[in-house]
């Protein structure tokens, strides 16, 4: 798998799950590489770091749903994993 895959394949995974917790175990089994291997292709192929990434699907996604749906923002907060004091302190 050339870089581009590897990225490519990292962003189907996260977008698959963006209203999960991610496990970086199964994405790097999945992938086939080791999560720090695919951490460091990433960052240098994508430009930000693959948390970063992760957080920014999470917040459009996010965005999409108040935009574009009559769901409550507290039930939209909980379902994308903005339910915690640590997940405020990532933004």
């Amino acid at each position: 798998m050339d870089e581009r895959q590897i990225i490519s394949a990292v962003c189907i995974f996260v977008e698959c799950r963006v209203r999960d917790d991610i496990s970086y175990d199964e994405m790097a089994r999945s992938i086939g590489l080791s999560y720090r291997r695919i951490r460091e292709i990433f960052k240098t192929g994508y430009g930000i770091s693959l948390t970063r990434y992760i957080l920014i699907r999470r917040i459009n996604n996010t965005a999409f749903k108040i935009a574009y749906t009559k769901v409550s923002l507290t039930d939209i907060a909980y379902e994308f994993g903005f339910n915690s004091q640590s997940s405020r302190k990532r933004l």
